[in-house]
């Protein structure tokens, strides 16, 4: 796996002779034949929401996707980091000229086709490279590069109207169907969500270490460390609609 790392000053701000470089690679291995392209603008306005459009089709319903989505720099970056571990270490060391995590673990959904709105406020103008990443649980990504030069004001950025969210027609909280799932894979504790009725419109995920929830622990991956070693460890999921919340959790697993 390429890692792409950042030079900083002390301070944490980018050295101004220093950049980053990410080597030109074709794209990674597709997931089980799923498709990614980004559509919209190709200029924006600092301080302007600039509305993207994340689409394609998914080829297993099975498997949840996550998209990620990163601005970064070209006097930074030549090309997007082939693997999504490596872009937030470019953005992160980028952020003093604009380099920035637009968007997160956004959930794509087990149906096809997929289209989903990516907002980004661009802070510093530039050129940069619109890395988005379409990846499941062990990070096999899709990834896809759009390009958008941001100025310092003077013009009108249009931008479609936001989404519309449509409230769950049920009038009760989200029940669940089957448990989520705890796995080990590779260093990384993976909880898979489960499934439920009540139509969730989100999730949030939390972790106990034997009988105590691990304060900080909020993602759907949770890091084996050495302190977790010989430990029972369980996830929980939090799914909630218009109606309410529920939490299921998985079953223990003894970190090895």
């Amino acid at each position: 796996m390429t890692r792409t790392r950042c030079s900083r000053r002390a301070a944490g701000v980018l050295a101004g002779a220093a950049t980053i470089v990410a080597a030109t690679v074709a794209p990674s291995t597709a997931i089980e034949g799923d498709t990614l392209t980004v559509a919209g603008p190709a200029t924006g306005t600092v301080g302007l929401p600039v509305v993207l459009t994340a689409n394609g089709v998914l080829a297993d319903h099975y498997l949840d996707r996550w998209l990620e989505v990163f601005a970064l720099p070209t006097a930074v970056v030549s090309s997007c980091p082939p693997s999504v571990m490596n872009a937030p270490t470019v953005a992160s060391g980028s952020s003093s000229i604009g380099g920035d995590l637009v968007a997160t673990a956004v959930h794509a959904g087990n149906a096809e086709p997929y289209s989903i709105p990516i907002v980004w406020s661009p802070r510093v103008a530039g050129t940069y490279l619109v890395c988005t990443y379409l990846n499941h649980q062990i990070y096999t990504d899709v990834l896809h590069q759009h390009t958008i030069t941001i100025s310092n004001g003077g013009g009108t950025v249009t931008t479609p109207p936001p989404p519309v969210v449509t409230p769950p027609s049920t009038g009760s909280a989200p029940a669940r169907l089957t448990a989520p799932r705890l796995a080990k894979q590779g260093a990384r504790l993976v909880c898979s969500r489960g499934t439920w009725s009540g139509s969730p419109t989100s999730y949030a995920y939390k972790w106990k270490v034997g009988s105590k929830v691990k304060a900080g622990a909020t993602s759907s991956k949770l890091r084996i460390t050495r302190a977790l070693r010989g430990k029972t460890v369980s996830c929980g999921v939090v799914a909630r609609n218009a109606a309410g919340s529920t939490t299921a959790w998985s079953r223990r697993l003894r970190v090895r």
